[in-house]
């Protein structure tokens, strides 16, 4: 789909619109919007579709109902999002109860201005109160710490995270410039900085050797600051390479939080996207970290896996829910452009299909008093849904509600770490390139010093 536009600056935004509709549509089709004072002109080139309105008012909100309302007639398609786009509908909401609006007048300005469905709306304003009891408690000199490990046993074929397939000198080079970067923010940070939250994720960081494992930790206990800190995760995501060695390194650094990611129980579905492990690795990893007492578990699941209907879905929560995490976080299957799946062009599991799936998933959370506690979309994400992280009582990720939110400083480190400054207002991202990421650490150091110390 091509979106052709007069105001080349709303463009974009139109396009990203446009495209949620595009399987539905003929191939190739073009949408020509042409905006005059108070007139909107809509035109679809190859279908023949002619439109003029006159709008009272011409913000983008108006502009994009009348897009949609358009496009869902040609298509019979009815997006549960509405007319967002954005990868955080509930920063929508922050804004309104901070405006001192009532969750009614939310609800409404939810429903009528950005037509988002009643279902949809309710979840995100849930999931936005349950946020704010950690928002409020923020303050301005705390900042949460990202650690980016890029290595995995393997490459999965929905995967596009910058990372590789683990090899012993890849790694060892890794945590040479990777510690270093640690050593020389740490002494930033300890210049007005407490460090509130720690999670390193990647890629697959459990799978790192043991030894490996307790130098990075060792360095990063000298260096900074983990005093002030109220959690502490670690992804061991790939359950292979969970064992009872690196488990009593993470307790005795006080990491208390560890994602164990089967994403299907399904061994046909595991073995088709590249994750080489077994169903009985999941269950092994799991009876390891709970024996040891001292671990939050969190487990995701996808969602529209290639191949996967409903009843593998349902046979994955029946399993989720013999195991009882603390989390867990339900992901609709996004085919991003880095992945094997595109490249494959995969099509993705039918929308309907999609609904059936997350609405299983979320009645089954709600009848095991599971709470949604972030909530965060994405580009080409499929059915235009969403990605939902559940929690027991009192068991939220703290880091998982202020990254979405962007409501407070985080300092990523590591190849391919984005890091976002609120004084500054600016963000930044380390160079992904293992070979770049070592050979330009002095820079990226250089530059993130001077946001950190930014008034």
């Amino acid at each position: 789909m091509k979106v052709i536009c007069n105001q080349q600056n709303k463009t974009q935004e139109f396009y990203e619109l446009a495209r949620l509709f595009e399987q539905q549509l003929p191939e190739n089709s073009i949408l020509e919007i042409n905006i005059y004072q108070k007139i909107i002109k809509l035109k679809f080139v190859n279908i023949y579709i002619k439109i003029e309105k006159k709008l009272v008012c011409l913000d983008t909100a108006a502009i994009k109902k009348e897009i949609y309302a358009i496009l869902a007639e040609q298509t019979n398609v009815d997006l549960p999002w509405g007319i967002l786009t954005g990868v955080r509908p509930t920063k929508i909401i922050q804004k309104l109860l901070n405006e001192g609006q009532s969750l009614e007048s939310i609800k409404d300005t939810l429903k009528n201005k950005y037509l988002i469905s009643n279902k949809k709306a309710d979840l995100a304003i849930e999931v936005a109160l349950n946020e704010e009891k950690f928002l409020s408690q923020n303050h301005a000199n705390e900042i949460n710490l990202y650690i980016n490990i890029p290595f995995c046993p393997s490459k999965c074929i929905y995967c596009s995270f910058p990372s590789f397939v683990i090899s012993r000198p890849k790694v060892e080079a890794y945590l040479v410039a990777l510690n270093k970067e640690i050593e020389e923010m740490g002494k930033v940070l300890k210049d007005g900085y407490k460090i509130k939250t720690i999670y390193i994720g990647g890629g697959t960081p459990s799978s790192l050797t043991a030894e490996q494992i307790n130098l990075l930790l060792t360095n990063l206990s000298k260096h900074m600051d983990l005093t002030h800190s109220l959690e502490f995760t670690l992804e061991a995501g790939r359950p292979e390479t969970v064992t009872t060695e690196k488990l009593n390194i993470l307790r005795d650094f006080n990491i208390r939080r560890i994602s164990i990611n089967p994403q299907t129980f399904s061994q046909k579905t595991l073995d088709f996207i590249g994750r080489n492990h077994t169903i009985e690795d999941i269950y092994h990893a799991h009876e390891l970290v709970q024996k040891m007492g001292a671990f939050s578990i969190n487990m995701d699941i996808i969602l529209g896996l290639p191949g996967e209907t409903i009843s593998d879905v349902k046979h994955t929560m029946n399993c989720i829910s013999e195991l009882n995490p603390d989390n867990v976080t339900m992901h609709t299957m996004a085919i991003k452009a880095a992945s094997i799946l595109k490249q494959q062009n995969y099509q993705g599991t039918n929308p309907d299909n999609i609904r059936q799936m997350i609405d299983f998933v979320q009645d089954q959370m709600k009848k095991a008093e599971y709470a949604p506690y972030y909530l965060y979309r994405q580009k080409n994400i499929l059915g235009n849904y969403e990605n939902i992280g559940y929690t027991k009582p009192d068991k939220e990720c703290i880091y998982n509600i202020q990254i979405i939110e962007e409501a407070q400083n985080i300092l990523g480190l590591g190849a391919g770490a984005s890091s976002k400054f609120l004084k500054s207002k600016k963000g930044f991202i380390n160079v992904k390139g293992l070979e770049e990421y070592a050979t330009r650490i002095d820079e990226m150091i250089s530059k993130k010093r001077l946001l950190l110390v930014e008034k």
